[in-house]
C-alpha cells in the first residue's frame, strides 16, 4: 500500500502529465486561450509536485513508478513514456458518442459543431478544468461528454472522429 507522500507525488507527477498533454492538444490546434489556461494549471501543478518533493518522509519509487505507469496511460504523453500495451483496457472507453455530444465538444473546441445549452456548456467548462479525479467523478454522470473530451484532447484523430459522428464537419 502506497504511503500518502507517495500517493501525492505520484497524482501530481500524473496531472502535470495530463496538463502537459492537453498543453500539447490545444498547441497543435491554434487554440492559444485555452494553451495559456493548461499552461497555468501546469505550473500549479509542477508547483504542488515541488513542494511534495522537498518534504521529509517515507516514499519509495517503485509505488510511484507503478501509480503513475497505471493512470498515466490515459493520457499523449503517458502513452508515450510507457506505451499503449501496458494500458489497461476500461468500459470507459467503449462509451458511444452521440450526435449531440460530439456536436458540442467540437463547438467547445472551436472545430465546428453547434453550441450547447448553459448547463453543457458548464459541464464542459467543469471537465476541462477538471483534474484527474475530477474527471474521472465526472465521467460517473456524463460518460459520453468526458469521452468526446478524452478523444478530443487525447488521441492525434479525435477530433476527426468527432467531426465524422456529426457528419464529416
Amino acid at each position: 500500500m502506497a504511503t500518502i507522500r507517495e500517493t501525492r507525488i505520484a497524482q501530481e507527477t500524473v496531472s502535470s502529465i495530463d496538463y502537459m498533454s492537453r498543453l500539447l492538444g490545444a498547441i497543435e490546434g491554434g487554440n492559444w486561450v485555452y494553451a495559456a489556461d493548461k499552461l497555468r494549471q501546469l505550473r500549479g501543478s509542477l508547483d504542488n509536485l515541488d513542494k511534495e518533493l522537498r518534504c521529509k518522509g517515507l516514499a519509495h519509487g517503485a509505488a510511484v513508478e507503478a501509480y503513475v505507469v497505471e493512470h498515466a496511460q490515459d493520457y499523449r504523453i503517458g502513452r508515450a513514456l510507457y506505451g499503449e500495451a501496458a494500458r489497461p483496457t476500461s468500459p470507459k472507453e467503449e462509451v458511444e458518442i452521440p450526435l449531440e455530444v460530439a456536436a458540442h465538444v467540437l463547438f467547445h473546441f472551436g472545430r465546428g459543431g453547434w453550441p450547447p445549452s448553459g448547463f453543457k456548456a458548464t459541464l464542459m467548462l467543469a471537465i476541462a478544468q477538471a483534474d484527474v479525479v475530477g474527471r474521472g467523478r465526472l465521467a460517473l454522470g456524463f460518460p459520453e461528454y468526458v469521452a468526446a473530451f478524452n478523444m478530443a484532447q487525447l488521441t492525434d484523430d479525435g477530433t476527426a472522429k468527432l467531426q465524422a459522428i456529426v457528419g464529416g464537419e
